[in-house]
């Protein structure tokens, strides 16, 4: 049985709700934002090409790292070796090896170390590294995704805990690109009424728990239908539906953006011009997933 560790985004409270109906937590620390689980529940309804970790965490919108432990190790020495032995297996056919360390607990002396010391001991392979760490420093999502490091090579993280270290490979990585192409990208936006971030919709969703896929999704709130295209995206039906005309076809037209970006069925979303206390709610089975409205929106500081 495999254990993954999984570095959560900046609302604790709301990505550890979120993993509890996806994994069994093993134990975390939440000062470092890390949390390891095993027990895994993965699905993949629309049969994506990707690997399983890929698809576990895309489905997430609490985390943004996944990495698959490699062992519990009581020395510098033995992390290293762990190392250079899953480069020899997996890279030995690349004349480059890129490679990357981010610690917790460990302090800035010891990363300094480790990562030099590994550099050199894979040069003693008879490759090029590149140690992609910028001073020594924790690599973020934004480095991994944007110098395509989990294609090129691997990231290492070493979780000191008390008197031993927990190495993990990175297996899975925030796609910066999808969450752009679902928020700043998609053709209708509109501030005055509100723009709520992708990662908050996923998690909305995602605190259903194990929620049936004949069911929809219901969102009589739905203004430019992010809790909609989420849904579809994780293989959902899905129904919106708002009293402002405009604003329902800016839904339905992010909807229609959208499935040609994550190629799922246009008509697995339904839009419907409707106040909430006319919803026909009699006609669809599932659950309701919405943001109600906050207040007046003020252009400046009232």
């Amino acid at each position: 049985m495999k254990n993954y560790l999984l570095l959560l985004g900046s609302n604790w409270d709301l990505s550890q709700a979120e993993i509890k109906n996806f994994s069994r937590e093993i134990l975390s620390e939440e000062s470092a934002g890390l949390t390891l689980v095993e027990n895994l529940k993965i699905c993949n309804p629309r049969n994506l090409p990707k690997s399983t970790e890929q698809i576990f965490l895309d489905r997430l919108g609490g985390v943004v790292r996944m990495a698959e432990v490699v062992g519990e190790f009581f020395s510098q020495e033995k992390i290293i070796s762990a190392i250079k032995k899953d480069f020899v297996a997996n890279f030995e056919d690349r004349k480059v090896w890129s490679v990357a360390i981010s610690g917790w607990g460990v302090g800035k002396e010891f990363q300094r170390k480790i990562c030099s010391a590994t550099k050199k001991s894979l040069e003693g392979c008879g490759k090029k590294v590149r140690l992609e760490n910028v001073n020594f420093k924790n690599m973020t999502s934004g480095q991994i995704f944007n110098r395509k490091l989990l294609k090129k090579g691997a990231e290492f993280i070493i979780w000191k805990r008390k008197d031993s270290f927990l190495l993990c490979k990175t297996m899975a990585n925030q796609n910066l690109r999808n969450y752009e192409l679902r928020d700043r990208a998609k053709p209708f936006r509109d501030s005055k009424m509100g723009m709520m971030p992708p990662k908050l919709a996923q998690i909305m969703i995602n605190l259903l728990g194990d929620f049936s896929q004949e069911n929809y999704i219901i969102d009589p709130f739905c203004g430019s239908g992010t809790i909609n295209a989420e849904a579809a995206i994780m293989g959902f039906k899905t129904i919106g539906s708002d009293f402002d005309e405009k604003i329902l076809k800016g839904a339905q037209n992010n909807f229609d953006f959208l499935s040609e970006k994550f190629r799922y069925e246009k008509d697995s979303g339904e839009f419907l011009f409707s106040p909430a206390e006319d919803f026909p709610w009699d006609k669809f089975s599932g659950a309701v997933v919405t943001e109600g409205w906050l207040g007046e929106n003020f252009e400046k500081r009232p």
